[in-house]
């Protein structure tokens, strides 16, 4: 082998000393795999018991909504698999523009193969394998690094069991960040050995770099960031392989992009509203600065993980402005910080280069998310440190081994009780953390404490279950706070829980106290209209909206507004109780016809619905009670199809559901309906 000189790889004689020796063969060489099964047992068992009381945790914040309501996941047959493959991660919402079929693959196997269905347990066992898989993937890159086993456990230990990355673990659907996290390490893995490498064992290596690489980026599109890392590993290792030995690794991470880019269908742009990330809106200096001032953020909840939160979205993370002294003092501490820690990476080049590696690792896995490079769909997200804390989790490492000093002594017996005991506290936390995953009341209570000034987390724990005065209290707050937004770039959704919780308010006040009654429900229709004038303003589209409008016009009186805004609600989201609010409106506002012709749609999509027919039978009595609408048998009354009227509203009534179902692309549903009204209702052709 050619040896390995200071002059000959460009560096100096005290760099090249600060190189780790690359391996010839996993974890160093034959026997390695054997000589690790300890410690990996051991990874494994510390991340277990850091998460053990994560099991019991229930489908809380995005999980209900994705693993529910996603209707590709519940059987596993070929047109669920073609689905998946071709339509976004969110279906069947679209508009978010994620294509990630890997990660929906494994709530299919979760929900259909292994029979979880809706309960967790399953989902959060097989994220702690996923997890364990990470870890054990982070150790064999920590034995490339350091060559010692110690401190390669306790960099693993230490990225194990950190409490940020309990968005990403306990919250279900965090499994994005692990699958793509488990891609990312393994194709580094496979990356360093692969330069080594030659004949028929370099192929092996580097089909495992293209095989990583690509369940990174079909798993979540940050692991693209794998390239970036290995160049960043590669400047600060691999001196002793020439670039051409390396440039086939980075081959087989682009072929791997290649094939996510030919086989990912086009998608809608994606839309990043202004109260998820204000820095969408904000000037150039302020966007980047507030960036910065996050970086910060994001440096602090990884050394004191005290205070973590689900959501930071308005006005939690204020935008920095030459006219906001202390926003722009904690950008210019958080530029402070980064620029310190990047010059500590230039130190490291030169005397360090493990340290220049981990540093660089976590502002190249931050990048793609950190709305420094491109603007991103939030502010901040803890979850977005599942891959950085790995460089964090590593310069604490260096840090402890620093401060051991040069004595083998110190190295060998209180660096590592000092990691272990880091490793306790940060694990104690983690289990604590959990306890606010069990339900959304937890959770939310949480995230109002830990992000007091975001109006999500005030508008989401209102509605985690609390009683109605408790709902309001915290709603108003939400509103308060997003109040300030001009109504274009604002959500509608605060304004329509207010609206909804304002009217049962004045519900339970109905009979009690009139007066403010009605006080209640003026409050509802106010803020509900204002609700409607966002809508109009950022021409968007929020059937509850309407819904919650309608109802609460039909308390006030106002039975034509009522209907008017009903119809536009069962224009986007049909469903029977809508129908029955609409015809109730029609009734009220006088008009017979189409409060039957209301009840009838209900029918066509629920033909077994006697509470409709009963209804029905009641508004023929009234409108026509001559007319052979209604049919009496045995003394029970029904509607007659036979009978002229009835047909006719029938037909009616069925071309407004098929014009609702071809407007919303409901193929299938609209198929089914065209069917119906051609053959057992007897309608024209549409």
């Amino acid at each position: 082998m050619r040896k390995n000189t200071g002059v000959r790889t460009g560096v100096s004689k005290a760099a090249s000393q600060a190189i780790p020796a690359v391996s010839k063969g996993p974890a160093g060489g034959r026997g390695g795999w054997r000589r690790g099964i300890l410690p990996v047992a051991g990874l494994w068992l510390i991340t277990l018991v850091a998460y053990s009381n994560s099991f019991s945790g229930a489908l809380v914040f995005d999980n209900a909504a994705i693993l529910l309501n996603d209707p590709r996941i519940t059987a596993a047959t070929a047109h669920n698999l073609h689905l998946i493959g071709t339509t976004e991660y969110w279906y069947p919402n679209v508009g978010q523009g994620l294509y990630r079929p890997l990660t929906t693959l494994t709530y299919l196997f979760n929900y259909a193969i292994l029979g979880d269905g809706p309960a967790p347990a399953g989902y959060h066992w097989v994220n702690y394998l996923l997890q364990g898989v990470a870890v054990t993937l982070l150790y064999l890159l920590g034995r490339e690094i350091f060559q010692r086993m110690a401190p390669a456990v306790a960099l693993a230990a230490v990225w194990a069991v950190h409490p940020v990355l309990t968005e990403s673990i306990t919250n279900i659907v965090g499994r994005a960040d692990i699958l793509a996290g488990i891609g990312v390490l393994g194709a580094l893995v496979c990356h360093i050995h692969a330069a080594g490498a030659a004949g028929r064992r370099k192929w092996w290596w580097l089909g495992g770099v293209a095989l990583g690489a690509g369940v990174g980026i079909f798993s979540k599109e940050s692991a693209a960031v794998v390239a970036g890392l290995a160049l960043v590993y590669d400047l600060a290792f691999q001196g002793k392989f020439p670039w051409r030995s390396r440039l086939a690794g980075y081959g087989a991470m682009a072929f791997a992009g290649v094939v996510y880019l030919a086989v990912r269908p086009a998608m809608p742009a994606a839309h990043f509203p202004f109260t998820d990330n204000p820095i969408t809106q904000a000037g150039f200096l302020s966007a980047k600065l507030t960036a910065v001032k996050v970086i910060g953020k994001y440096l602090g909840l990884l050394a004191w993980p005290a205070r973590l939160s689900c959501d930071y979205s308005y006005r939690a993370i204020p935008l920095v402005t030459l006219s906001a002294g202390g926003e722009m003092g904690k950008a210019l501490l958080a530029a402070a910080a980064c620029l310190g820690a990047l010059g500590a990476a230039v130190w490291g080049w030169r005397r360090n280069r493990r340290l220049f590696f981990f540093v660089m690792f976590f502002f190249v896995a931050l990048a793609p998310t950190s709305n420094l490079v491109v603007t991103f769909g939030t502010i901040m997200a803890e979850r977005l440190l599942y891959l950085p804390a790995v460089g964090f989790a590593g310069c604490l490492v260096l840090a402890v081994e620093a401060a051991a000093g040069r004595w083998a002594k110190a190295r060998t017996m209180a660096a590592p009780a000092v990691l272990a005991a880091i490793c306790l506290l940060l694990g104690a936390r983690t289990w604590a953390r959990n306890l606010d995953w069990q339900s959304e009341r937890a959770l939310w209570l949480s995230a109002v404490e830990a992000a007091p000034e975001s109006y999500k987390t005030h508008q989401t724990y209102a509605g985690s279950g609390l009683p109605l005065d408790d709902s309001i209290r915290e709603v108003n707050r939400a509103l308060e706070i997003i109040g300030e937004v001009p109504d274009a770039l604002s959500t509608a959704l605060p304004y329509v829980n207010a609206g909804k919780w304002f009217r049962e308010k004045g519900d339970l006040l109905a009979r009690q106290d009139p007066a403010q009654s009605g006080l209640w429900y003026g409050k509802s229709r106010d803020v509900l209209e204002h609700a409607q004038r966002i809508l109009v303003a950022s021409n968007r589209m929020i059937p509850e909206v309407y819904q919650e409008l309608g109802r609460t016009y039909l308390r006030t009186g106002n039975y034509g507004q009522a209907a008017a805004v009903l119809e536009q609600a069962v224009h986007w989201r049909l469903g029977t109780e809508l129908l029955e609010n609409l015809s109730q409106a029609y009734y009220q506002a006088g008009d017979l016809r189409q409060a039957e012709i209301a009840l009838v749609e209900g029918l066509v999509l629920r033909p077994d619905n006697v509470r409709f027919v009963s209804a029905l039978v009641d508004l023929y009595h009234r409108s026509n009670p001559e007319s052979c609408a209604v049919a009496t048998s045995g003394g029970n009354a029904s509607v007659d199809p036979n009978c002229p009227l009835v047909h006719e509203q029938l037909c009616a009534a069925a071309g407004k559901v098929l014009d609702i179902y071809v407007a919303g692309k409901l193929d299938d549903l609209a198929r089914q309906t065209r069917a119906n009204m051609a053959g057992a209702y007897g309608c024209p052709a549409r």
